[in-house]
């Protein structure tokens, strides 16, 4: 958790100091902190996501939509 919390400090300019502040930074900002999540532990799809969150109604959120 804390190299994740250190890799986003340094790739999203984006202060982690515990981890009380890297789960309000999850919560406030959810497409920020899903597509790091992404990116950190290299997901691969067979399409890239355009959007990380298309709609964030419930229920009935859309996650990681691509093309198709």
């Amino acid at each position: 958790m804390d190299r994740f919390a250190r890799w986003v400090e340094q790739t999203r300019g984006v202060l982690l100091p515990d981890y009380a502040a890297l789960h309000m930074w999850s919560v406030e900002h959810l497409e920020d902190f899903w597509g790091a999540v992404w990116s950190y532990f290299g997901v691969v799809a067979s399409v890239a996501p355009e959007r990380v969150l298309a709609s964030n109604q419930m229920p009935g959120a859309r996650w990681f939509r691509g093309r198709g």
